[in-house]
């Protein structure tokens, strides 16, 4: 496996995780990090449900965990996209 550590302790939430290939099976792995601070509790605490923008009609997520996932969003899409590509 080859890990790709992502951290970004400037957004909502303190979001961490790793992005992991496994070439041999063919999979990516990607894994955040569970709450260990403040300011992860304060993003948990958000629990009411907001609408998912346009990509899945109808569908409702964890308000504090989409706001953390717009924050890293566009660069989690993008070292998923570089993994699938290599």
């Amino acid at each position: 496996m080859i890990p790709r550590e992502f951290e970004d302790s400037e957004s909502f939430g303190n979001v961490a995780g790793v992005l992991a290939v496994d070439k041999t099976n063919k999979q990516n792995v990607l894994s955040f990090r569970g709450t260990r601070s403040i300011e992860t509790w304060v993003a948990n605490v958000r629990f009411a449900k907001d609408n998912v923008d346009d990509t899945c009609d109808g569908c409702k997520v964890h308000t504090g965990f989409f706001k953390s996932w717009k924050a890293i969003a566009a660069a989690t899409k993008d070292g998923v996209q570089k993994t699938m590509k290599a």
